[in-house]
């Protein structure tokens, strides 16, 4: 999957803890640093994005961010929902969820910030029609 290039891995740490809740720093460390020794053994090429366990603020920590930053990553993603901008912190970054039967197209306009605007606009149109309707009955 990796060498075909639509699919790229990333870290995750070795046993799944939340990172917040481990008191060691040097566990942290190893949980992120050996996740990606052991990727990269198995791909044969650098592992450059980082995922947090659970991934909401009260998950990851500040020690889970500095264990990241030390380890290399160039980035890596919470859950939390929302877009980012050049402004982001880049061991912070948000996500848009995805079904996986939603299409592309619904996909890139929520991404680009496009979709609230386009419900909006869905919405006014069919409460204008239902205006018009009430209008036209009396």
């Amino acid at each position: 999957m990796d060498e075909s290039g639509w699919v790229s891995f990333g870290a995750h740490t070795m046993h799944h803890p939340v990172l917040a809740y481990v008191a060691d720093p040097t566990e942290v460390q190893g949980e992120v640093e050996q996740c990606r020794a052991m990727l990269e053994q198995q791909l044969g090429h650098p592992v450059r994005t980082f995922a947090y366990p659970m991934g909401q603020p009260q998950h990851i920590g500040g020690n889970a961010i500095r264990a990241v930053q030390q380890a290399g990553y160039d980035w890596a993603l919470t859950t939390v929902y929302g877009f980012n901008t050049p402004r982001s912190d880049p061991y912070l970054l948000r996500r848009v969820e995805a079904a996986v039967n939603q299409h592309w197209l619904v996909l890139a306009a929520e991404a680009a910030g496009l979709w609230g605007f386009f419900s909006r606009l869905r919405w006014m149109v069919t409460m204008r029609k239902g205006l018009y309707k009430r209008q036209n009955r009396s």
